[in-house]
């Protein structure tokens, strides 16, 4: 008799195919173009340039070296607190923040870590248009320096490789690279404090939109087990209605009968699974879009803000 499919919602899904590990490395990972090149397309499985939360996730749990250089857990939990370390790395690699992580935000990322062995403090702000732009008046807050605590200047600009504005100070005067968290914006003026808080909106409306977007990816998930569930029963089914055929035996029938409807109330689970993901995701979309319009307004008060900087000089 046919064998009744395994619930995939209390195991792990069961995995799709992918690239032979053998034509990669998977020991010793290097830095090198051609091996990160490799990297990336072995994460890639859209082959369409970017990657996906999914597609890292997948990946680390079929090589173990891609998850370690990384430095992402071999398997993600929500329950184990591995999600939220994922969620960190995965921002700090998507430096356009855009939640997808481009070719050459990878290539640096996987540079950094695979010299420094370290995880990259996720301390960059969100969107580019929420970096304090050039030539803003800044003053330098709780640095243990006694000399540079407190020291006032104007942002020079953004070094992304180090994750620090170059600040050029007013006394003294020189040149230093500060972590964001360092900075802070000199309200002399009403351009500075409206975009001190439209920026501070922007980085909410950013928060809420990365929120909705690990949501969809959650959903998406399930939505994907569910499928996958659903697949296994429809074959079982398939198979359970030819024994039936061939046996002709009333417990043969049974079994079919069975077999159809679980069939179909995991199609009905799975179908329900894909709506509330399709919904999850349009939610997250239209919370990007909210956030990229708060990055905006906020980009507009910057130029302000440096323009009275500028008349003031």
């Amino acid at each position: 008799m046919g064998c009744r499919p395994r619930c995939h919602r209390s195991e792990n899904p069961p995995r799709a195919s992918s690239t032979p590990l053998n034509t990669m490395p998977t020991k010793q990972l290097g830095a090198d173009e051609a091996t990160i090149q490799s990297v990336f397309e072995f994460i890639d499985k859209q082959q369409d340039g970017v990657l996906s939360r999914i597609e890292v996730i997948q990946a680390c749990r079929r090589n173990k070296s891609i998850a370690d250089v990384l430095g992402i857990p071999h398997v993600i939990k929500q329950e184990d607190g591995s999600r939220d370390l994922f969620e960190k790395v995965f921002q700090c690699i998507d430096s356009e923040s855009d939640s997808e992580i481009s070719y050459e935000s990878f290539k640096q990322y996987w540079r950094r870590r695979s010299s420094s062995g370290e995880i990259e403090p996720c301390v960059v702000p969100v969107l580019p248009e929420l970096l304090f732009p050039a030539g803003l008046r800044v003053v330098l807050q709780g640095l243990q320096s006694v000399q540079l605590d407190g020291a006032t200047g104007v942002v020079h600009s953004w070094d992304a490789v180090n994750g620090k504005y170059n600040v050029l100070l007013n006394a003294p005067e020189r040149g230093v690279a500060v972590s964001p968290a360092y900075v802070g914006v000199v309200c002399e003026s009403a351009g500075a404090e409206r975009y001190v808080q439209s920026r501070s909106a922007a980085m909410e409306a950013r928060a809420a939109a990365e929120a909705h977007a690990r949501e969809a990816s959650a959903m998406t998930t399930e939505a994907t087990k569910s499928a996958a569930t659903a697949q296994e029963y429809a074959a079982w089914a398939r198979q359970a209605a030819e024994e039936r055929r061939v046996l002709g035996t009333l417990a043969a029938a049974k079994i079919a009968l069975a077999a159809q409807e679980e069939a179909s109330a995991a199609a009905t689970t799975a179908a329900k699974e894909r709506e509330k993901a399709e919904l999850a995701e349009w939610r997250w979309r239209s919370k990007e879009v909210k956030a990229k319009e708060a990055a905006e307004q906020a980009h507009m008060w910057a130029r302000k803000a440096v323009a009275a900087t500028a008349a003031a000089a």
